[in-house]
């Protein structure tokens, strides 16, 4: 199942979702990207959004702060 996130960095919510498949976990991000990270030990929940919050400072620069993105899928 997958697992919707969100975090919101100057005025923007980003969103994404992830998932676990055996001990991967697999994020998809707003545009459609994914980050895939083995876990091995640790928490899906945080390590999902560590990554959610490294997307969004890549991309705070480059889009409209009234942007609000959204998963498909």
């Amino acid at each position: 199942d997958m697992i919707e996130i969100t975090h919101e960095l100057n005025g923007t919510l980003y969103e994404a979702s992830y998932y676990v498949s055996d001990d991967t976990l697999v994020v998809t991000f707003p545009d459609g990207s994914q980050r895939q990270t083995v876990l091995r030990g640790l928490k899906p929940a945080p390590t999902a959004m560590f990554h959610l919050r490294a997307y969004a400072k890549c991309h705070t620069n480059q889009s409209d702060v009234s942007t609000v993105f959204r998963t498909h899928g």
